[in-house]
């Protein structure tokens, strides 16, 4: 889902890297996307006291934030690091596991490619702690 930006953020907040990376430009966003205030009633719906995962939480955090506040809502899911569901891996097994995911499902910036690489991730740490 899209989310259409708001009059008040600013221009220097868009990221032309970000664009070139996605290949959503901001006109698209305006156009196709959904507002702010409809996207945080579809997360809260579905995700309402739920922890949610993140490789990136203090980007994906600033963002949410940013988001929730725009449509004057409070969010309701917790946001956390995905590395904190493996608080016992060694740092070399996890870096091993990282790689060899990063090779059979690489990171894309897209939901899809990126939730596929996380779970074979969790796989294969998993898989190195015997679980």
């Amino acid at each position: 889902m899209l989310i259409r930006p708001i009059e008040s953020w600013p221009d220097d907040a868009w990221d032309p890297a970000a664009e070139a990376l996605h290949g959503i430009s901001r006109k698209k966003l305006g156009r196709a996307g959904k507002s702010p205030c409809y996207i945080c009633e579809r997360m809260n719906a579905a995700l309402a006291d739920a922890a949610v995962y993140s490789d990136a939480p203090d980007w994906d955090g600033f963002w949410l934030y940013r988001l929730f506040e725009a449509a004057k809502i409070r969010r309701r899911f917790d946001l956390l690091n995905f590395a904190d569901l493996f608080p016992d891996a060694a740092p070399e097994a996890f870096r091993a596991a990282k790689d060899r995911a990063s090779a059979e499902t690489p990171h894309k910036h897209r939901a899809k490619a990126d939730v596929l690489h996380m779970r074979t991730l969790y796989k294969l740490v998993g898989e190195r702690r015997g679980d």
